[in-house]
């Protein structure tokens, strides 16, 4: 009985995530994921009880996938080339999964809307992005290809979400400025990366 009701949840989560990615969350309602799932809306609603808690775990599971997929860390590269690797997975991502960074700017602003804040399970999944750069960061330190920090945390919160908020910056469909059509949205994430693997990398490797 357990296996059944953690595959039904599963299979509602899996649903919600493809849809929430091809639309926008307010689009979709618990009536869209109870009819693609060929769940019961009731079912659906005692297994989350409200929408949120939907968008919530649907939002872990992608942030996890997107771990699992992109964020990988190689025992094989320098600390340099690991962290390399690790901001360059945002260009990536936003080139090849783009619907990754619309959703969380749709989720950001539901959020805000919604009497709710991210569970544990979702805050996990996002430390999981830290653990990447902090193998890559330590090694690093070691090998002595790249700078010691005297405030690692700051660091990698400034520039990831630096580097995150202009993702979903330039993932938006819509342009807000005249300005917004006037650059390459690879360009200017690259560009970024550039600049934050400058200020880390040791001079002797530069």
């Amino acid at each position: 009985m357990r296996k059944v009701k953690e595959s039904t949840r599963e299979k509602l989560i899996e649903v919600s995530k493809r849809l929430f990615l091809e639309k926008t969350i307010s689009q979709v309602t618990i009536q869209d994921i109870a009819l693609e799932s060929k769940i019961g809306e009731a079912t659906v609603y005692r297994y989350f009880g409200k929408k949120i808690n939907l968008v919530v775990a649907s939002a872990t599971s992608i942030s996890k996938d997107v771990v699992k997929d992109y964020f990988i860390f190689s025992d094989n590269d320098s600390g340099y080339e690991a962290i390399k690797r690790f901001y360059g997975i945002y260009l990536y991502v936003y080139e090849n999964y783009i619907d990754y960074f619309k959703f969380l700017n749709d989720f950001d602003s539901y959020l805000e809307i919604e009497p709710k804040s991210a569970d544990d399970e979702y805050e996990d999944s996002i430390n999981a992005y830290k653990e990447v750069f902090l193998k890559g960061y330590e090694k690093g330190v070691l090998d002595n290809t790249i700078l010691k920090l005297d405030d690692v945390d700051t660091f990698y919160y400034s520039t990831t979400l630096a580097l995150l908020n202009l993702c979903k910056k330039v993932a938006k469909e819509k342009s807000i400025l005249k300005s917004d059509n006037l650059y390459d949205g690879k360009k200017i994430i690259k560009n970024l990366i550039n600049i934050i693997l400058k200020s880390l990398k040791k001079e002797e490797e530069r």
